[in-house]
């Protein structure tokens, strides 16, 4: 018996050309990422748009009180713990600015008055379709001081009911990198 030599193929990292990075924070926040289930067709929805995929299609941010969860498993429902929803940043009243570079994206909202009291622990970012009753893909992040490491660090997490807030500059920096 002849033995044939074997390889064994090594890929620990892959990483994006200029062009694609460029491409990852586009497609990820207006075109959107693809998600099919078994027996599904794909559908394109974007984490972030103002009714740009779809008549009814669009995403927010909303700053949360209360425990953050572990993992986006739990939220099922854009109604998920209505009472601890404090202050929510929706791209088609609140009014959105996105801007590009490579694999970063800024962005900003106007102000919104906040609908309910209470400490900021979190935030959620919704992708929604169906006038905000389908719930796509989130995004959830840590809320903390200035100098806190939180993923979303604000000036105070004391949220008075009324009071005018708003997001600016915010950055979500894209890998060009996957490690495995």
């Amino acid at each position: 018996m002849v033995g044939f030599p074997s390889f064994e193929v090594i890929m620990a990292r892959i990483e994006l050309s200029t062009g694609m990075a460029s491409n990852v924070s586009t497609n990820m926040l207006r075109t959107g990422i693809t998600s099919a289930g078994p027996n599904t067709n794909a559908t394109g929805m974007p984490l972030f748009a103002a009714g740009t995929s779809g008549a009814n299609s669009y995403g927010r941010v909303i700053i949360m009180a209360g425990e953050m969860p572990t993992d986006t498993s739990v939220l099922t429902s854009p109604s998920f713990r209505l009472a601890d929803q404090l202050v929510t940043f929706d791209a088609k009243s609140a009014g959105i600015t996105m801007t590009s570079a490579r694999n970063v994206t800024t962005f900003s909202f106007n102000y919104v008055n906040a609908t309910k009291a209470g400490q900021a622990t979190w935030f959620w970012w919704q992708s929604l379709n169906g006038g905000s009753t389908t719930l796509f893909h989130s995004i959830i992040g840590s809320i903390g001081l200035l100098g806190s490491n939180a993923d979303l660090e604000v000036n105070d997490t004391n949220v008075i009911v009324g009071n005018p807030y708003r997001i600016t500059n915010m950055r979500i920096t894209w890998p060009t990198t996957l490690d495995w």
